[in-house]
């Protein structure tokens, strides 16, 4: 296949093979005829022969629209930050006490930079998925088994984050690359049959508002993929992988639910709306020569101020819905993770209160400082794990034990179950044998509103002296 379609447009692709225990594939380089596609050891011993040969040839759909060349330039920026994140915790847990925090702080700063500069790409990086999925399935004329490759992925990504403890550092840094993201499979890769596949990604399909909340996504919706691809299936009268049904009402939909769930960012747009009726009003004073309203008009400090105000308005008002009171019954009773993936009308405002006990996975020491790699193994699948705990910010301190420092180990959770385009836990309370400590969301939510709020009243009444 790679012959006979690289022969004709004289590609010479380079093609290497990472020795690694994760599915991994992608394509790097600048020009067409000397691309690079790499694939991993684990991905050819846990695919088959087509299903290969499917993936490289989505490889091939990147070099086919260029899109491969902007890519690898955006891994190579985001590169630099990620290997001081990774080479500073690295060194911070190896040296003194003293000088540990200013590592942790460095480390936390360069991770946060490669968040940010990688940000810049999720939307080419959606888009270029579906080129490259149309584009395969025309070469190989098997849509069938790229959709068995995806949801093998998933299950490899799974496995391997399950042997290491951790979502290992390659598999983090190179996540816009790949054609499945890491926090897409954890959610997926826990499906051992077509039945909880199916049932799983029903809201992939048929939630009236997937689209909004893939915004920042890196990849697209694996069950909108292989709808896709089932589409093609159907044109060439095949038999399809998953029966997924559709929803006839495709279209990108905005409801009260949505509202509520971005009220913080549609609060800054609010904001902004008022600020510039304050300008209006102004511009009306000064049609009326009323210097009582005509000092509003083109004043830029209300508007700044409205800003921030508007986002904590809009804080204050998801607060409620996004952290209800656990009952304790909720407690006692162990939670089902495909049960909880099950429901396709769900987001994630729609807070799930829920209790679940497994063994905590993640990075060890300065490296995960920030809680940013978390995830709890139950007996029904993984989970990622939000926390935020009042000594969060102050290292490793032991009173009360964060849940960075029990890695390993068993815990017993409780928090709030988010559904989106991935899935996580918001954790309330953990519990590691006898200690009972208490995670801090709907505090530092509060705060964070108050905050703003403070802050915007203050650039109104003094931001123009």
């Amino acid at each position: 296949m790679l012959q006979r379609y690289c022969r004709q447009r004289h590609w010479v692709p380079h093609l290497g093979i990472l020795p690694t225990s994760a599915p991994l594939a992608f394509t790097y380089g600048n020009l067409r005829r000397t691309a690079r596609i790499v694939v991993s050891q684990a991905l050819l011993e846990q695919l088959a022969d087509d299903e290969i040969a499917t993936i490289y040839a989505g490889q091939l759909g990147h070099i086919a629209h260029w899109d491969f060349v902007i890519i690898s330039l955006v891994t190579l920026v985001t590169q630099l930050p990620y290997i001081i994140y990774q080479q500073v915790s690295q060194w911070g847990d190896r040296t003194n006490v003293s000088l540990r925090l200013t590592a942790a702080a460095i480390s936390s700063l360069a991770y946060g930079i490669w968040w940010l500069l990688s940000g810049c790409a999720v939307w080419l990086s959606q888009l270029r998925l579906y080129y490259s999925d149309r584009l395969a399935a025309e070469i190989t004329g098997n849509p069938n088994a790229l959709s068995r490759a995806l949801l093998k992925i998933s299950q490899g990504i799974v496995l391997d984050i399950k042997q290491q403890g951790h979502t290992t550092w390659l598999l983090e840094s190179l996540n816009l690359l790949t054609p499945v993201g890491y926090c897409q499979a954890i959610t997926l890769g826990n499906c051992y049959s077509v039945t909880q596949f199916e049932r799983i990604l029903a809201w992939d399909c048929l939630n009236p508002n997937r689209y909004w909340l893939t915004i920042n996504n890196s990849h697209p919706l694996i069950g909108d993929r292989l709808q896709r691809l089932n589409q093609i299936a159907h044109h060439w009268y095949l038999e399809t992988e998953l029966n997924l049904v559709s929803n006839k009402h495709s279209g990108v939909s905005f409801n009260s639910k949505l509202l509520l769930q971005g009220a913080p960012f549609f609060g800054i747009a609010l904001g902004f709306a008022f600020g510039c009726l304050t300008w209006l009003i102004g511009g009306i004073g000064i049609l009326l020569q009323s210097s009582q309203l005509s000092w509003m008009y083109g004043d830029w400090v209300i508007i700044k101020g409205c800003l921030p105000i508007g986002f904590s308005i809009g804080t204050f008002s998801r607060i409620n819905s996004l952290f209800p009171n656990i009952k304790l019954d909720t407690r006692q009773i162990e939670s089902n993770l495909p049960d909880l993936l099950a429901n396709p009308t769900v987001l994630p405002i729609d807070s799930k209160p829920v209790h679940l006990q497994g063994k905590l996975l993640g990075r060890r020491g300065i490296s995960n400082w920030l809680g940013q790699d978390l995830i709890l193994h139950s007996p029904t699948g993984l989970v990622k794990l939000h926390n935020f705990s009042w000594l969060e910010l102050v290292g490793n301190s032991p009173q009360p034990p964060s849940p960075k420092n029990l890695i390993g180990q068993t815990l017993i959770t409780t928090g709030w179950f988010r559904r989106g385009a991935t899935s996580w836990l918001d954790i309330d309370t953990w519990c590691q044998g006898d200690k009972i400590s208490r995670s801090a969301h709907p505090v530092w939510s509060t705060l964070l509103a108050s905050t703003m709020a403070a802050w915007g009243v203050y650039i109104i009444l003094w931001g123009g002296q």
